[in-house]
């Protein structure tokens, strides 16, 4: 199980959260997209396709405090597969 800092899922999803604050904050990207709404649009729809490419190469979990991986049963992984 890795960290939850060594995830790129969490990584992307923390920058478009920090774009969507300065969009909101009233930033905008110059030219192309030009309006508040558009680029909030283009900032939501770059992040769903992130994270679905993501998930899709995703091999192990994450954890932020660390420790073995459960089944929804809760048992250990490790003993379940074994």
């Amino acid at each position: 199980m890795k960290s939850l800092f060594a995830s790129k899922t969490f990584w992307t999803n923390a920058l478009s959260l920090v774009a969507m604050i300065a969009t909101a904050g009233g930033y905008t990207l110059p030219a192309a997209i030009a309006t508040p709404e558009a680029q909030a649009i283009t900032i939501g729809t770059i992040t769903t396709i992130a994270n679905i490419i993501l998930r899709t190469v995703t091999s192990e979990p994450v954890s932020i405090m660390g420790g073995v991986a459960k089944t929804a049963a809760g048992v250990d992984k490790d003993t379940f597969i074994k």
